[in-house]
């Protein structure tokens, strides 16, 4: 069995870093697995061969119209878009490898378009890293409601502007074969199953591997000395690409609540990373900003180092800073929201503040902060991350599925 990953990058993000993931834990598991990129074709986060100069142009040139293209059809719209417009060179490289399984990822960036993937033969997996191919060109739903049925199955009204009402159409004219949906969360599924694109398409729940033989438990002393942190108080950690930037990840909610804690004599260190942001307090409390975090082992070690991992985002699917803080032994804080409830265990690995209560967050870390919970729930978070997201675990049930859907292909002839 030849199991091909599609993802628009590598290491770019945490939908990329899950597909590789995944990549390396299968070959461990003694299953043949690449990745594809529009830069090359990997095994196990090694280059195997790279895309020539060529087709590496043509990429750039497709990733930089589809971010433009989406720029101004919908001028005055701050979140990520794609329209799936643009085709991409990735197809008939696809078919030359003839691979007996397809694992699609995260395609943004004119990885491929929507007729492309329509025109996939042979046994397809889509692992849905967000809701693109359930909505039009949005990534998530927006938060400012408290539901999207209406716009998952509200017809065309529901979308705001033409260019949605486009996608979408062209999604529902383009797959009309359904592929396997893999959602990383129970969230993700139900949702899938509410949209009218993939309402029809096969669907199971495996979450993201993890290697927890990586974010572990370690000195907390060690790990602070690391990294430069001052071992002379509780930390409380937050992380995300792009650090703040992102409004879907709540950094303006943690503020917030960060205020409410300050104002109510709590005692705590601030340290982020993931964007640049080097000020010495937040809230009024000391801050120490990491930056971006490239590599596993400085990722472990700020896990490591705090005594609470904040994931105060409005809508996730099963954040990877969430996992890895847990097998790293540190609860996590979040909001009762998509795929966290997947991902924390309230009361007994963390903390799910209700969505999305500033006083509920606050309430949540000093919960956690208690000397009296702390220990107990750091042993069930990493027992728990063990149990559910460890490479061979996730593997299996992968190489499980990739089996099934190849004999269901074989004996329905296609």
């Amino acid at each position: 069995m030849r199991v091909l990953h599609v993802s628009h990058s590598l290491q770019a993000g945490g939908a990329a870093r899950a597909a590789s993931r995944l990549d390396a834990a299968l070959n461990e598991h003694h299953i043949n697995s690449l990745v594809l990129t529009p830069d090359g074709l990997y095994r196990s986060g090694k280059s195997i061969e790279r895309a020539g100069s060529l087709s590496r142009a043509r990429s750039q040139i497709s990733k930089v119209a589809e971010i433009r293209l989406a720029s101004a059809v919908l001028p005055n719209d701050q979140t990520h878009r794609t329209l799936g417009v643009l085709p991409s060179g990735l197809p008939k490289r696809i078919r030359s490898l003839q691979p007996s399984v397809i694992n699609l990822h995260w395609l943004g960036f004119g990885t491929l378009s929507v007729r492309q993937i329509a025109r996939l033969s042979g046994p397809v997996v889509w692992t849905m890293h967000d809701e693109w191919p359930l909505l039009a060109s949005q990534h998530y739903r927006s938060t400012e409601a408290p539901t999207n049925a209406a716009r998952l199955e509200g017809g065309m009204a529901a979308f705001r502007n033409q260019a949605d009402i486009d996608v979408r159409r062209r999604k529902l004219r383009s797959w009309t074969r359904p592929r396997l949906i893999v959602a990383p969360s129970s969230w993700l599924r139900q949702e899938a199953r509410k949209s009218a694109i993939t309402a029809n398409w096969p669907s199971r729940v495996i979450p993201n591997a993890l290697p927890t033989h990586l974010f572990r438990p370690m000195s907390r002393e060690v790990a602070r000395s690391a990294l430069g942190i001052s071992d002379d108080g509780p930390v409380a950690l937050f992380g995300a690409l792009g650090g703040g930037s992102d409004p879907r990840k709540g950094w303006d909610l943690l503020e917030m609540a960060l205020g409410r804690l300050r104002s109510g004599g709590v005692q705590l260190r601030v340290v982020t990373f993931g964007g640049v942001d080097f000020r010495k307090s937040i809230a009024g409390f000391p801050h120490l900003g990491l930056g971006p975090l490239a590599d596993d082992l400085s990722l472990a070690l700020a896990y490591n180092a705090a005594d609470v991992m904040i994931v105060p985002s409005r809508l996730d699917n099963l954040p990877q800073t969430a996992t890895e803080a847990q097998s790293c032994g540190t609860p996590v804080v979040a909001f009762r929201a998509g795929g966290m409830e997947d991902a924390v265990e309230h009361g007994r690995t963390g903390y799910l503040a209700e969505a999305w209560s500033i006083e509920d967050l606050a309430r949540g870390v000093t919960t956690v902060l208690d000397a009296r919970t702390g220990s107990g729930l750091r042993q069930a978070a990493r027992d728990r991350a063990v149990r559910l997201w460890s490479e061979d675990v996730i593997a299996r049930e992968y190489a499980r599925t990739y089996e099934e859907l190849i004999r269901g292909y074989v004996h329905g002839g296609g």
